[in-house]
């Protein structure tokens, strides 16, 4: 398991169990969807239009927050809740991206074996 695997893992557990154990501050976030949730219900045809899609509406979410935040984020004054939600967010949107990444990466390189040296991928 890489190391982001393990954070993510991590955070979606410690927020979890925080969630279970308190109500939310601010109280509205109870209403957020959570990133897994998010990459569950959205879905495409297409692996590429799916990691689209998740990523844009993972940023949306992002920046919805910071706005219901008041300059907060700016200010670096986010609630524990705030940053733990966002952070998330944050978080599931970059493996979404390394994972598009590498599999751009593993196509470039089947590409190249494939075709004569010195093609550019």
């Amino acid at each position: 398991m890489n190391r982001l695997s393990y954070v993510l893992l991590l955070s979606v557990f410690n927020a979890a169990s925080l969630m279970a154990q308190r109500p939310l501050n601010p109280r509205y976030l109870a209403e957020f969807p959570t990133a897994e949730r998010i990459l569950l219900d959205i879905r495409a045809n297409d692996p590429q239009e799916t990691a689209a899609r998740q990523m844009g509406a993972l940023f949306q979410m992002n920046r919805i927050l910071g706005e219901l935040s008041e300059g907060r984020d700016l200010r670096n004054q986010l609630t524990y809740d705030e940053q733990s939600l966002m952070t998330s967010y944050r978080l599931h949107r970059s493996e979404i991206q390394q994972s598009l990444a590498d599999k751009t990466f593993r196509q470039c390189e089947d590409t190249s074996r494939t075709r004569s040296s010195g093609t550019n991928c």
